[in-house]
């Protein structure tokens, strides 16, 4: 059901052109949602080049990575978007989407730098 609702939301906006890099950012995330990964990483590729200092928009892109395994851009993307929004460092500590990344040290200490006592 949850599925149908994705992709009924994005008919009408697949016959629209995407403008915006908030357009491109609500297309990759709705792909993302449905697992068509190479369309994600496309929207959201060109949602970057129009917006590439936009936290959401690389957090965006840093989940993506995860869920396809792409660790080390996973970690490059989190990192600039926790630089650019430190408020993304507790998001990213509650968001499913990362749970690849749980084990690698690199992750923790990026989440949780008090731990350690540096800042990241």
């Amino acid at each position: 059901m949850h599925l149908r609702i994705i992709e009924t939301r994005l008919k009408p906006t697949a016959e629209l052109n995407p403008r915006t890099a908030d357009d491109y950012y609500q297309r990759g995330v709705a792909m993302m949602n449905l697992g068509r990964w190479d369309e994600a990483r496309e929207a959201l590729g060109k949602a970057r080049k129009l917006g590439p200092k936009v936290d959401y928009i690389i957090y965006a892109m840093a989940a993506l990575d995860c869920l396809t395994g792409e660790a080390e851009s996973a970690m490059e993307n989190l990192k600039l978007a926790i630089q650019l929004r430190p408020e993304n460092r507790f998001h990213a500590r509650n968001d499913d989407d990362f749970a690849f990344l749980q084990e690698d040290p690199r992750f923790t200490e990026l989440l949780y730098p008090e731990k350690d006592g540096t800042a990241g």
